[in-house]
């Protein structure tokens, strides 16, 4: 077992940029994501965070955007045989982190799947997490995962799987990680593209 940081160069004000260890990529089984698909958010709590029970709850792309406290970014470089798309922000709907914002969420998840196909067939999950300045995530890197060198410089963790191939990486003020049926190359571009957008706060 060896761990990774990755940079968030995100400018800091009055402080050095953060730096983060990246956790293992989720190790979703297809159970799960079916458990997810087809539950009511309200009877499938994700964990405890403090004295708050969070879990994904469905909203739209204009909450998701209000609430999710980093940098809201989606990818163009998606294939174009994704064409349906939900939002998730992660919450505590009977006790909100902050009583006066009740969407406001560090993390935050995008699920794109394709029309006529089932998720076993087609699907990419993102999940984005908010790095608090000075915040750091530990994790260990798996055996099986290899280190990619992004366009900008930046490093990225990936896996081939089965059943899912994943990619975990740093992108402005969130650590990001995706799985999904992609091929390297695919999960590549779409990383690339975020790095290439303009993040608020950022130098390049």
């Amino acid at each position: 077992m060896k761990s990774i940081i990755i940079e968030d160069r995100t400018t800091q004000l009055g402080a050095d940029p953060s730096t983060a260890k990246t956790p293992p990529p989720p190790e979703t089984s297809l159970d799960d994501i079916l458990k997810v698909q087809e539950e009511e958010a309200l009877n499938t709590p994700s964990y405890e965070l403090s004295s708050h029970l969070l879990r994904p709850v469905l909203v739209t792309e204009e909450i998701a955007r209000e609430g999710f406290m980093g940098d809201f970014l989606l990818s163009n470089a998606i294939p174009e045989r994704f064409n349906k798309v939900k939002f998730e922000l992660v919450l505590d709907t009977e006790n909100p982190v902050n009583p006066d914002d009740y969407y406001e969420s560090t993390q935050m998840r995008v699920q794109y799947t394709s029309e006529g196909k089932s998720i076993e067939d087609e699907i990419i999950q993102f999940d984005y997490v908010y790095v608090m300045p000075g915040e750091k995530i530990e994790g260990a890197m798996l055996r099986d995962m290899s280190t990619v060198k992004l366009a900008d410089g930046s490093e990225a963790l990936m896996y081939i799987g089965p059943p899912y191939n994943s990619f975990q990486w740093m992108m402005g003020s969130n650590n990001m990680s995706l799985f999904g049926t992609l091929s390297e190359e695919e999960m590549t571009a779409i990383a690339n593209d975020f790095q290439e957008q303009k993040f608020p706060g950022s130098t390049r």
